[in-house]
């Protein structure tokens, strides 16, 4: 009885979560009527009267919300379609504009009327708010039609990109402004900022969590991206596709999502860190599986990067299509800490992104349909095989009740009597197996309301610590939620991967830990480091989540009463 309530103990269950944006829309920051200035409203203005010298409008707004995508902290990317306002100019822009964290500048933009600061009693308050510098080299304003019409942006002195409530200087809203210099070329005229604080650029635009990632659960189920004929003239479908016949695939090169297994994608709110946890099976040789556990940080691309497009042309925005490649999020694969398994045990060794194309995500993204989805390229190890990579592609939908959880059960076991026993007790709780009987490793999915086991606390660790010396050889307890307990006559191991991103403040995510950025940044990369004023909207806990995590405790304390009495 000791030995259960310790483990009870250890095995508490976050029972609700919470909820930030890291993905959030931008749109023009509209004039507040009684706190706003009296002229501004669009998202992007030339101060200088850039119509009347050069084949570019002076005003824009999106064609369809932009996108904000942040990396929990330390770095933020602004994209999407521009089009011209107020002018007999029709040329669409496509924008992307990077930012990285910096200290508040000598010139804070206060452009709202007197009265709606806290120093005057208002309700805003620019000490709340964060700073971002501009990346020159990763921003830039591009013609659809015209590739010779270009804009770039840089640094103007002591300004900075300001974000919070009220800092997009035209409204109360959650929002940003910058004032930037600019290059500006339309092929033959070429026009720059002058000296004047006036000649700039000038963004202003509202934020709010994405209304096209808006999921509150942060998980999305995914399912094979079958093909629109309409958008494709492409003919073969399938979840996971091999460039190249490989034997660590099992010979096989098309996959689909395979049933039964947790199918799912997760975003990690702390860092906006991604991850994708999938079964496949081959569409010719169903006895063939393949488990991914792929780890994706946002990804911070240059300014000339071209996303994978693999629909028609008149799909896309620039063709008269609705599908906006500016308004889709990047991510690139954290090759050490990604990895897929053969159901034979072939381990199936990630290396990096293909070609450097990034892990694309939107409406479109997933290259078959128009639907939200995504779609990435992966390179692998194949010694026989010359630059052999995989691509995933897969429609996305949020996952409003989420139920996937995923863990690994490794046992030694002196006596191989007892597996039977153990498996009989697993299938109690609609537990799909896959175990090979050499090694006595018997991975399930667990689908039900589960969230995430909280980190063994101090508290458990001294107990457990107590009571191995008597009744336990060795004990070791680790914060990641996973624990080992030997026996003269057995081993039992219990590791557990929560592929659900609901966490309570209190508890560490499921994915890895946000580390110091390292001294060289390796291309694609952005250190994760905490941000400020993010709103957190706590979600609703599911009681059903203590029902089957009970159930799981208990057939979990089943087995260790089974191995430490066999």
């Amino acid at each position: 009885m000791r030995v259960l309530s310790v483990l009870l103990v250890a095995l508490s269950v976050a029972g609700s979560a919470y909820s930030q944006c890291t993905l959030n829309d931008a749109s023009a920051a509209n004039l507040d009527p009684t706190f706003g200035p009296t002229t501004g409203g669009d998202a992007l203005t030339f101060n200088n009267n850039l119509g009347s010298q050069i084949n570019i409008a002076n005003n824009y707004n999106f064609v369809s919300n932009g996108l904000v995508q942040t990396n929990g902290g330390d770095n933020l990317v602004l994209t999407g379609t521009l089009t011209p306002t107020n002018s007999s100019l029709t040329d669409k822009f496509s924008l992307r504009a990077a930012f990285v964290r910096t200290g508040q500048p000598n010139d804070v933009k206060r452009e709202l009327q007197n009265n709606a600061y806290t120093s005057n009693g208002g309700p805003i308050d620019p000490s709340t708010w964060s700073f971002y510098q501009i990346l020159p080299d990763k921003s830039k304003m591009v013609s659809l039609t015209n590739p010779n019409a270009v804009v770039t942006m840089s640094e103007n002195p002591n300004t900075a990109l300001q974000v919070g409530t009220g800092a997009n200087g035209k409204n109360l809203q959650n929002g940003a402004s910058g004032w930037f210099q600019f290059k500006a070329t339309d092929g033959s005229v070429n026009v720059q900022s002058g000296n004047g604080e006036m000649e700039v650029v000038d963004i202003n635009i509202n934020l709010g969590c994405s209304s096209t990632f808006d999921c509150v659960s942060n998980t999305y189920t995914i399912t094979k991206a079958s093909i629109d004929k309409t958008l494709t003239d492409q003919n073969q479908e399938q979840a996971l596709f091999v460039d190249q016949v490989s034997t660590v695939f099992g010979n096989q090169k098309r996959f689909d999502t395979s049933s039964g297994t947790v199918n799912t994608i997760s975003i990690d709110q702390t860092n906006g860190n991604l991850r994708l946890g999938a079964g496949f099976t081959s569409l010719n040789d169903s006895s063939i599986t393949v488990n991914c556990d792929l780890r994706f940080t946002p990804a911070l691309p240059n300014a000339g990067y071209q996303p994978k497009l693999e629909l028609m042309n008149s799909a896309y925005v620039s063709g008269g299509g609705s599908v906006d490649p500016n308004t889709w999020a990047f991510y690139t694969v954290n090759a050490s800490a990604s990895s897929c398994t053969r159901n034979d045990g072939t381990v199936i060794t990630i290396t990096g992104d293909q070609d450097n194309m990034f892990l694309q995500w939107g409406k479109g993204a997933n290259g078959k349909n128009g639907n939200f989805g995504l779609s990435v390229w992966l390179s692998y190890v194949d010694a026989a095989l010359t630059n052999p990579f995989f691509d995933i592609n897969v429609d996305t939908v949020c996952d409003n009740n989420p139920s996937t959880s995923m863990f690994t059960l490794n046992f030694t076991i002196s006596s191989p009597k007892n597996f039977t026993t153990i498996i009989n007790t697993l299938s109690s709780l609609n537990i799909t197996q896959n175990f090979t009987t050499n090694n006595y490793t018997l991975t399930y999915i667990q689908q039900s309301n589960i969230t995430s086991l909280k980190p063994i606390s101090s508290s458990s660790q001294s107990i457990l610590n107590n009571i191995s010396s008597s009744s336990i050889s060795s004990t070791s307890v680790s914060s990641s939620s996973s624990f080992s307990l030997n026996s003269s006559s057995s081993q039992i191991s219990l590791s557990s991967s929560s592929f659900s991103s609901k966490d309570l403040p209190e508890t560490s995510p499921p994915t890895e830990q946000p580390t110091a950025p390292p001294a060289t940044c390796p291309p694609g990369c952005i250190p994760a480091i905490p941000i400020n004023n993010v709103t957190e909207t706590p979600a609703a806990g599911n009681s059903a989540s203590s029902i089957e995590m009970s159930k799981l405790v208990v057939a979990i304390l089943s087995l260790f009463i089974l191995a430490f009495f066999h």
